[in-house]
């Protein structure tokens, strides 16, 4: 069965093709703006390959990474490259999250470590570049709250 996955993931990828290049032609698609729906090439052939064999978790991770590259490129393209100011910590989190769903399916102990450390320092970098890096101190209040919370429940 995993064999017959190949003509499945080259299907959909000419499908997505046409899809695309058929929209251009009927509508005014403007290659320019819709770019980054290209990551979806990718995203299938690593998923395929997963697909394939599923021993070989280590597929999913391009399949994060290029997800979240296509989507902040394509926000970026929908509201302005300016936004990559604050955006950009989400390249670090594209491989942490790659090794945290390899983690979800081998459940090996050693992804953990590096899992994180990428998302770590991702949100570390979210929190003091976005637009809100004032209200960061809220996570801590609401740290707190969920703790004592979870204290008083228990007792």
């Amino acid at each position: 069965m995993s064999r017959n996955i190949s003509p499945i993931i080259n299907g959909g990828i000419l499908i997505m093709l046409g899809c695309i290049f058929l929209a251009a032609n009927l509508y005014d698609f403007d290659a320019e703006t819709y770019w980054p729906v290209f990551f979806l090439i990718p995203i299938l052939l690593s998923f395929g390959a997963f697909l394939r064999d599923r021993k070989n978790a280590g597929a999913l991770i391009p399949v994060a990474i290029f997800i979240i590259m296509g989507a902040v490129f394509q926000y970026c393209v929908s509201d302005g490259w300016h936004n990559m100011e604050w955006l950009w910590p989400a390249f670090i989190l594209g491989p942490g999250l790659g090794i945290l769903l390899q983690y979800s399916i081998t459940r090996e102990q050693r992804l953990l470590i590096p899992t994180g450390i990428l998302i770590g320092l991702s949100a570390i970098f979210f929190l003091t570049t976005s637009p809100y890096s004032d209200l960061w101190p809220l996570l801590l209040i609401i740290a707190g709250g969920a703790l004592m919370w979870r204290r008083r429940k228990n007792e």
